[in-house]
């Protein structure tokens, strides 16, 4: 089973990983705990970093845990340099948002996922398993999935 190590600014009250903090296979984490070393003691060879530009996350990944940065773009690229560099970073890329973004000095050049976007994204892929119980108290559930149909079609296991 996968599981999701999420670090994030709690500082963001509308963040969609609120949604779902009573899984199993979620883990939050402050932002201040990597600055603080707690990750220190972790083995990161079972763990991979969800990252913009690194290689692309595949169906080989699946025996992996992934962490995801859950931030403005500024801050998690500065955050992700707190973990040790040996650590595999992977991406996601070819899908959507659905979020209609308004603060245009907090978004990414290129666009991005919501973090509970690149959750069902990224286990999509890696499982082929389409678990819309990520999704579901998500606002903008439908347009997303309509939105990359074509996109996760392609990864899941019918």
């Amino acid at each position: 089973m996968i599981q999701f190590h999420i670090f994030w600014n709690d500082k963001n009250r509308d963040c969609s990983v609120n949604y779902i903090k009573d899984r199993e296979d979620v883990f939050i984490y402050e932002q201040r705990e990597v600055a603080l070393g707690t990750v220190g003691s972790w083995h990161f060879a079972d763990k991979i970093l969800l990252q913009i530009g690194a290689e692309p996350l595949t169906s080989r990944d699946d025996r992996k845990d992934l962490i995801l940065i859950d931030m403005g773009w500024k801050d998690a690229l500065k955050l992700s340099k707190r973990f040790p560099q040996d650590i595999q970073r992977r991406s996601i890329s070819g899908f959507k948002t659905a979020y209609p973004r308004t603060k245009k000095s907090s978004i990414r050049p290129d666009g991005g996922l919501r973090s509970i976007e690149c959750m069902f994204v990224a286990k999509l892929i890696v499982t082929g398993i389409e678990d819309k119980g990520l999704l579901r108290n998500y606002h903008f559930r439908e347009k997303f999935l309509e939105i990359n149909r074509d996109n996760i079609e392609k990864y899941w296991n019918k």
